[in-house]
């Protein structure tokens, strides 16, 4: 049985030829796509002469030439605030720098370019003061860290210090810093680095890895009042001798750590107080773990030293780990091992030496 032929009617052949030229005519036709608008940024560079605050509606930040905040004046940054830094620019600080973040808007001085040492920092100079609250620094180092208080006052809370091509956070002789709840991350040299320091620093629960040096430098230091050293599970790295002065005290926590760079030393001319615990000992030790690696503690004067439950060695490159010239000097519950002279020295004549239930060791 031979098959019927199809007949379509006019109507239908033209619904059919009409939607193969549409499908050839979609297929051939190439509909350019609209270019997302740049995301808007609000340029900000020069100097600062009366107060300014950086709001979050403005934010980002961009700073395309070095800013000068001038000693009449400050400079406010809301939570949530990015500010971004072109290279080779710099934030220097005369007057105030109030950055207050909070936990859920933090705020971030970062780099367009994201490179340690693309921008130099924040800098403090003069009378000046900066409150780094919920804060994220990142990218400087330039002139050798992320934040550096050359002079001046500066309180780092709730913060993370990273990525410097120097140190995390630099403080001169004539500074008061406080650094508190913060995290120092991947800078290339120390975590923070403390340069004469006559006023006592107040540190406390920080936080460092990845850096050049997971610790806290202790530089030049002429101590002339009281310094307490707390533990703050990181070590202490002495990289100059310390001088306790007459009229000073230094007092060590129980659980700190101070690590003596080859050559330095700690001279006591007024206390010292190292009382740890017998869970939490002390350790004055040798960044070279070698015999003679640094002088060691060494007491003159009217000096007094008490030293309980710690550890002192890898000493004696001036004769003894412990060396009482003059003065007096307390060791209990302590150990005294790897000096390249002797353990402990005392002078005859010259001061009362106690030693209860310590250990000396060659």
């Amino acid at each position: 049985m031979s098959s019927r032929p199809i007949i379509l009617s006019r109507a239908v052949l033209t619904a059919l030829l009409l939607a193969q030229f549409l499908g050839a005519s979609f297929a051939s036709v190439s509909v350019p796509l609209r270019a997302s608008p740049a995301a808007k940024t609000s340029d900000v560079g020069g100097t600062i002469t009366t107060d300014t605050t950086w709001t979050l509606a403005n934010s980002p930040y961009l700073v395309t030439s070095g800013i000068r905040v001038e000693a009449a004046a400050e400079l406010a940054i809301e939570p949530g605030v990015e500010v971004r830094f072109a290279d080779g620019t710099w934030l220097d600080i005369y007057g105030r720098l109030r950055a207050i973040g909070t936990a859920t808007q933090p705020i971030s001085f970062t780099a367009s370019t994201k490179t340690p040492g693309a921008w130099y920092g924040v800098e403090l100079y003069g009378a000046s003061s900066a409150t780094f609250d919920y804060v994220t620094v990142e990218y400087g180092g330039y002139n050798g860290a992320n934040i550096q208080v050359n002079s001046g006052q500066a309180t780092i809370a709730h913060s993370t210090i990273r990525y410097s091509s120097g140190d995390g956070i630099f403080a001169g002789s004539s500074s008061a810093t406080t650094i508190v709840d913060t995290h120092l991350i991947g800078n290339a040299g120390y975590a923070a680095r403390l340069l004469n320091q006559s006023t006592n620093p107040q540190l406390a629960r920080l936080t460092a890895s990845g850096n050049g040096v997971d610790g806290i430098a202790i530089a030049g230091s002429l101590l002339t009042d009281l310094h307490t050293w707390v533990a703050l599970g990181i070590p202490y790295i002495v990289t100059s001798g310390i001088r306790v002065e007459a009229a000073a005290e230094l007092a060590i926590e129980p659980g700190v750590e101070v690590r003596f760079a080859d050559g330095t030393w700690l001279d006591i001319y007024g206390r010292l107080r190292a009382i740890g615990t017998a869970t939490q000992p002390i350790s004055f030790t040798a960044s070279t773990k070698t015999p003679g690696a640094w002088y060691g503690v060494e007491l003159y004067g009217a000096s007094s030293a008490t030293f309980d439950y710690v550890t002192v060695e890898y000493g004696g490159y001036n004769g003894a780990n412990i060396q009482v010239n003059s003065g007096q000097a307390t060791i209990a519950h302590s150990t005294i091992r790897y000096s390249s002279g002797d353990g402990i020295y005392t002078s005859k004549g010259h001061n009362l030496l106690f030693v209860m239930l310590s250990r000396s060791e060659a």
